[in-house]
């Protein structure tokens, strides 16, 4: 191991979602993108290649409740509850939060203030 590093199971960071069709998303939070747009962010686990943490592009679409899909065309299912903590740590503030919990119901029109 080297300098930094813990005896903890280590996640493969995925930053860019090109080679992926579809993704299913365990512990998940919201990001916004470099162009100031809503993305997630979360734990993707796929046989024989551990967990990686996945940051998706731009959401372009939900589905229903539980999937989404990005401008570059990756389907997200998402699993479970929002991660708040690192919501947070992304910069949505508790009330962004509360708005989004677990469905993505009108978050175009809902979470917009948080994007200007």
């Amino acid at each position: 191991m080297g300098k930094g590093e813990s005896s903890n199971t280590k996640a493969t960071i995925i930053s860019a979602s090109s080679f992926l069709r579809s993704v299913t998303l365990h512990d998940w939070w919201l990001l916004k993108t470099n162009a100031n747009r809503l993305a997630v962010g979360g734990f993707a686990t796929r046989e024989r290649q551990g967990i990686r943490v996945f940051s998706s592009g731009a959401i372009a679409k939900r589905h229903d409740a539980t999937t989404l899909e990005t401008a570059d065309g990756i389907t997200i299912t998402i699993v479970g509850f929002l991660n708040k903590s690192r919501t947070h740590q992304n910069g949505f503030p508790s009330e962004a939060q509360a708005m989004i919990l677990g469905s993505f119901m009108n978050w175009k029109i809902r979470l917009g203030q948080y994007f200007l």
